[in-house]
């Protein structure tokens, strides 16, 4: 469809707000798992949640680049597509700078081999 409809910033937003509901899909129950984490967890718990953060900050990357797309595209928009960029980013960054940091220190602490 991107190959059709190059230009169309509207398609670019659209597939921007696909990836946003994936990365959200990963996140918040990544989050909450990891709220209700045990003081000596499980290796599988530990990686389990390792890997839906993972995952939920690829789709969130890809969430803002097509979000940037749609943006850069826009003549006359209202922002949102900027708007969303930048949420996306924060998502991204409490990722990397909050929860993998910290699951990682959790599975060095424990022995734990993230996966």
């Amino acid at each position: 469809m991107l190959n059709k409809y190059p230009n169309d910033p509207d398609l670019y937003f659209n597939i921007g707000v696909l990836f946003q509901r994936l990365a959200l899909e990963g996140f918040d129950p990544a989050r909450e798992l990891y709220l209700a984490l045990s003081e000596a967890p499980s290796a599988e718990d530990v990686n389990h949640i390792y890997n839906q953060f993972s995952g939920s900050r690829k789709y969130a990357y890809n969430a803002r680049d097509y979000f940037l797309q749609a943006s850069d595209l826009e003549i006359e928009g209202d922002g949102s597509s900027g708007r969303a960029a930048k949420e996306m980013r924060k998502l991204m960054k409490q990722i990397d700078e909050i929860f993998v940091p910290s699951i990682r220190e959790i599975a060095r602490s424990q022995s734990i081999d993230l996966n």
